[in-house]
C-alpha cells in the first residue's frame, strides 16, 4: 500500500491509463509532437515536457544528470537552446532523431517516470485526497482530468449538480463529473470525449479499485486492453502469471486493432515453446491463431486458437517448466512521427490575459489552490506544468502548462484550426510482424475518431500534445465579444477578407461535395 491509501499497482494502473489516452501506449516514452500553431513548441515524453515552457530543458536536465544517462554528451549541444525555448528546434531532426534515441535509455525512462510523478501525479493525488475521496477510479478521474485540462476544470458544474464532493458521495459525485465532462468535451471536442468512454465503461463495471484487465477507449468501438503486462514487472510476484487468468481476460484475434502486451506476450511465449508466429509485435493475427490452435491440442484443449484462462494456465505453466518468462514487457515502439490525431490537434486561440502558452501532456493541481497542467486539448498549450502563479487558464482536452485558480477551472478554449490540425505530428507503435499484414487495413490510423494504430500516439495521445491555453468557463463568454480570442483572417483577391475557420468549413464542404458528385456519376444501374 502506498502513502495515497491506493496500491502501487493501482498508481501505476492510473498512469497508464492516461499515459494511453495520452501516447496511444502505455508506455511511450519516446512520443514527440510539434506544431508550428502551438505556442508550446516542440513536446517530448509520456506526458509531453514542451519547449516554451521550460518543462522540457527541466526533463533534459534531470536526465543529463543521471551518471548513466547515454546522451547526455549528445544534448549538450542542444541545451543552450531548449532552455531559451527556441522554436527553431520545432523543425530541427537532428534532435528529433537524438530525444527517439534517448527515450530507448533506461536513465531516459527513469528521468521520465519520477519527473511526472514528482511534478503531476503526487499533486494530483494530493487534490483527490482532500476531496475525501479513497477509491482508485476516483483517483484516474481527477488525475486525467488534471492532465487534460490543467484542474478539474468541471468542478463548479458538477457540484451545481450533484453538490459538493465528499468522501460520502464519492461514487455518485464522480459518476456526475464523467458525465458532465463528457458533455462538455462531446459539444467541443468529440474525439476526445473517448477517454470518459472509457471512465464510463470502468463505471459501469463498478471497477473501483481498477482491476485489470481495461478496456481504454482509442475510437469508436476500438480500445487498448490494458493489462499486467503493460505495467513495470516488479509490481507482480511472477513475471509470467502476473495476476492470474482473471487479470489476463482473453486474447483472441480481432478484438483489438491495436498492437498490445497481451498478445505480445502470448506471441513470445509460443516462440519460447516452439510455436513459432515470427516477430512478437503485439497483433493477434492469423499467424498467431494457428500457432495458438496447435499449442491447445499439444495440450489435449479445445483448438479454438483463443487465449482463454485454462489456456493461458497451460501456457504460463510451460514456461514455467521450460525456465522461461515468455514476452513480459510491454510493446517496443520505434518513436516515428506521424500525423497527429484529433484530440491532439490544436487550435490558435490566444489566452485572454495574453501570456504566453504552456507546454505538453499531463497537467497537475497546485495544493494552494492553483492548478497547472499539460492536458491535450485541442484547445489548450502541449507540455507539461508552467509556473502555477502565472494567471494563463487552459481548456479540457489539451496539453497545456497554464495556471488557473480551481474554482475558476478551465472549461472552454477556442476552435482547432485546420492548419494547426495538419502539422500536428505523433510517435506511433512498433513496425509490424508477421501477423501485422493480415490486420494492416483495420490497425491504420482513423484520425476521425481520435484512433491510434499500434500504438500511435493518440491524445501524445501525443505524443501528446499540444494545444493552447483558452479562457476560464466565466471568461469565455466575455472573451469572444471583446475580441482578445483573435481568430486569423486571410485576404482573398479583390480585397475580401474571411476567417481561417470559415475558410476552412468552405473548402470542406466543396471537398465532400464534390465527392459526393464525383460517386452519383460513376454510379451504376443493375
Amino acid at each position: 500500500m502506498s502513502k495515497w491509501g491506493i496500491t502501487d499497482l493501482q498508481i501505476a494502473t492510473i498512469d497508464a491509463i492516461v499515459t494511453t489516452f495520452e501516447s496511444g501506449q502505455p508506455s511511450n516514452y519516446g512520443a514527440v509532437a510539434r506544431d508550428p500553431n502551438d505556442a508550446g513548441g516542440l513536446s517530448y515524453g509520456k506526458h509531453q515536457a514542451s519547449l516554451t515552457r521550460g518543462k522540457l530543458f527541466e526533463l533534459v536536465s534531470a536526465y543529463c544528470a543521471l551518471p548513466e544517462a547515454q546522451c547526455a554528451v549528445e544534448f549538450q549541444t542542444y541545451l543552450p537552446q531548449i532552455k531559451a525555448g527556441d522554436r527553431a528546434l520545432d523543425s530541427n531532426k537532428t534532435l528529433y532523431s537524438l530525444l527517439k534515441k534517448a527515450s530507448d535509455d533506461p536513465a531516459m525512462q527513469q528521468a521520465q517516470d519520477e519527473y511526472f510523478s514528482q511534478n503531476f501525479m503526487q499533486p494530483a493525488l494530493t487534490e483527490w485526497q482532500r476531496l475525501g475521496f479513497k477509491t482508485a477510479l476516483a483517483a484516474a478521474v481527477v488525475y486525467d482530468s488534471f492532465i487534460n485540462s490543467g484542474s478539474l476544470n468541471m468542478l463548479n458544474a458538477t457540484v451545481a449538480k450533484y453538490g459538493q464532493p465528499s468522501s460520502g458521495s464519492e461514487k455518485e459525485w464522480i459518476a456526475g463529473y464523467v458525465a458532465t465532462r463528457k458533455d462538455w468535451l462531446t459539444r467541443r471536442y468529440p474525439a476526445n470525449a473517448i477517454r470518459m468512454t472509457t471512465f464510463e465503461g470502468i463505471l459501469r463495471d463498478q471497477n473501483w479499485d481498477l482491476k485489470l484487465p481495461i478496456r481504454v477507449m482509442r475510437g469508436a468501438n476500438v480500445y487498448y486492453p490494458l493489462t499486467a503486462y503493460d505495467l513495470g514487472v516488479h509490481l507482480f510476484a511472477s513475471t509470467v502469471r502476473r495476476l492470474g487468468r482473471e487479470g489476463f481476460g482473453v486474447a483472441r484475434m480481432g478484438d483489438t486493432t491495436l498492437a498490445n502486451a497481451r498478445d505480445k506476450f502470448v506471441q513470445a511465449s509460443l516462440n519460447a515453446l516452439q510455436y513459432p508466429v515470427g516477430v512478437a509485435d503485439g497483433f493477434f493475427g492469423t499467424t498467431t491463431v494457428a500457432q495458438v490452435k496447435a499449442f491447445q491440442k499439444a495440450c489435449g484443449l479445445a483448438p479454438t486458437g483463443e487465449v482463454d484462462g485454462r489456456c493461458f494456465d497451460k501456457l504460463c505453466s510451460e514456461l514455467e517448466e521450460k525456465g522461461t518468462t515468455g514476452a513480459g514487457s510491454a510493446v517496443a515502439t520505434d518513436h516515428g512521427l506521424v500525423e497527429l490525431p484529433p484530440e491532439k490537434r490544436t487550435s490558435t486561440t490566444a489566452s485572454k490575459t495574453g501570456a504566453g502558452i504552456a507546454v505538453g501532456a499531463a497537467g497537475v493541481a497546485g495544493v494552494a489552490g492553483t492548478v497547472a497542467g499539460t492536458g491535450d486539448d485541442p484547445s489548450m498549450a502541449g507540455g507539461t506544468t508552467t509556473d502555477a502563479t502565472q494567471a494563463i487558464t487552459v481548456a479540457d482536452g489539451a496539453s497545456s502548462a497554464a495556471a488557473a485558480p480551481t474554482s475558476g477551472a478551465p472549461d472552454a478554449a477556442g476552435p482547432v484550426t485546420a492548419g494547426a490540425a495538419a502539422a500536428a505530428i505523433v510517435a506511433p507503435a512498433s513496425a509490424p510482424g508477421a501477423d501485422h499484414a493480415a490486420q494492416s487495413q483495420t490497425a491504420s490510423i482513423q484520425t476521425s475518431s481520435g484512433q491510434a494504430s499500434s500504438g500511435q500516439t493518440s491524445s501524445g495521445q501525443t505524443s501528446s500534445g499540444q494545444a493552447k491555453s483558452g479562457p476560464t468557463e466565466s471568461q469565455t463568454s466575455e472573451a469572444t465579444t471583446s475580441g482578445t480570442l483573435v481568430e486569423h483572417q486571410l485576404t482573398l483577391p479583390g480585397g475580401i477578407k474571411v476567417s481561417e475557420s470559415v475558410l476552412a468549413l468552405t473548402t470542406a464542404a466543396l471537398f465532400v461535395g464534390a465527392i459526393v458528385l464525383f460517386a452519383h456519376g460513376r454510379r451504376r444501374s443493375y
